[in-house]
């Protein structure tokens, strides 16, 4: 995907992530290895955005039954 294909679509590059935090709590399919089964950072999950800059957003769920947030499936 090119960044002019992000922009045509009316996103701006500010607010489209390209890369962010990844946990059982975020994703559908986790069948992965070497995931948190809760987010690593407790309470934030952090993003890196198409213009470069970094930021965080807040987590809504942040524990599976007795797993402490931040836990490992190791």
């Amino acid at each position: 995907m090119k960044l002019n294909q992000i922009s045509g679509a009316g996103v701006p590059l500010s607010d489209f992530w390209e890369i962010g935090d990844y946990d059982c709590l975020a994703v559908n399919d986790t069948s992965k290895f070497d995931l948190a089964i809760t987010p690593v950072h407790k309470t934030v999950r952090n993003f890196a955005y198409f213009d470069g800059h970094a930021g965080n957003r807040k987590v809504t769920t942040t524990a599976i039954g007795s797993l402490l947030p931040g836990q490992y499936d190791q």
